[in-house]
């Protein structure tokens, strides 16, 4: 494909190509930096916690080569909700279909590249290792109903998040501790573990005023392994929209999903 020099189209592919090499960077040579909070208002009308943060500036005067793994997030609570549902077999193991249904939010309105990731708690054994079999290699978005759907399609292309270990293991270690500093809260104790799936996405200007979905993973465990306690306040999965290239004091945008009781399907 042959772009036109100066085009729209070039600018994005250049800029999503940088920021796909400065992720890589990141990922395998971890930074610590320090970060305060951006500033942010609970009111819908007043535009999304980026577009607010950024007050009219555009994302390229704010961009660094040096903007490292961000240490605090912009944490707001949404509608969606992570589900766990069992699959009862008889081999011994357990399947677990985990859905996440009723997101929505206002659709960013800033000229940048985007790494969406997905922080989703899935159960670890006494030692922290990883205590599940993963039954899809990616998570799919979808719109409309689970009865008549169609993929999420953002700048024209599918999305899909995939397993990100290297991200997880960059971007964990400073982002969880105090919830009231924008961190997420830890886990330990729980049996379960932050996983991260995430994908890169260009600013689609045509896309509509809102972004909703729903999406589903599949996976496997030992029948002794608990499912998790949705009375557990520190329980939750996250979705979280993050400008990489943006200065590591810009924080990252993440909606809370709670986690509602296991069922059997």
């Amino acid at each position: 494909m042959r772009l036109d020099p100066g085009s729209r189209e070039e600018r994005n592919w250049r800029r999503a190509a940088g920021a796909i090499a400065s992720l890589v960077g990141l990922w395998l040579a971890p930074t610590t930096v320090a970060a305060s909070d951006g500033g942010s208002s609970s009111d819908p009308d007043a535009g999304t916690y980026l577009v607010r943060t950024l007050n009219g500036a555009s994302a390229e005067a704010l961009e660094t080569t040096d903007a490292g793994v961000p240490t605090a997030l912009h944490v707001e609570d949404g509608l969606a909700i992570a589900e766990y549902r069992r699959r009862p077999r008889a081999d011994g193991r357990a399947g677990w279909d985990l859905r996440i249904s009723g997101f929505e939010r206002n659709h960013e309105r800033i000229d940048a590249v985007y790494d969406i990731v997905l922080v989703l708690p899935l159960p670890v054994d006494a030692s922290g290792r990883p205590a599940f079999e993963t039954r899809q290699h990616a998570i799919t978005p979808r719109e409309g109903t689970e009865d008549a759907s169609v993929p999420l399609i953002y700048g024209g292309e599918k999305v899909t998040l995939k397993r990100n270990v290297s991200l997880e293991k960059t971007f964990l270690p400073g982002l969880v501790g105090d919830p009231a500093k924008g961190r997420l809260p830890s886990l330990a104790g729980t049996g379960y573990a932050y996983t991260l799936w995430d994908t890169i996405v260009a600013f689609d200007e045509g896309f509509g005023a809102r972004v909703q979905g729903w999406g589903s993973f599949r996976y496997d465990t030992n029948a002794k392994v608990p499912p998790p306690d949705p009375a557990d306040p520190a329980l939750a999965a996250y979705l979280i929209t993050w400008i990489p290239s943006l200065r590591a004091d810009v924080r990252p945008f993440a909606l809370r999903i709670d986690v509602r009781p296991p069922a059997l399907e």
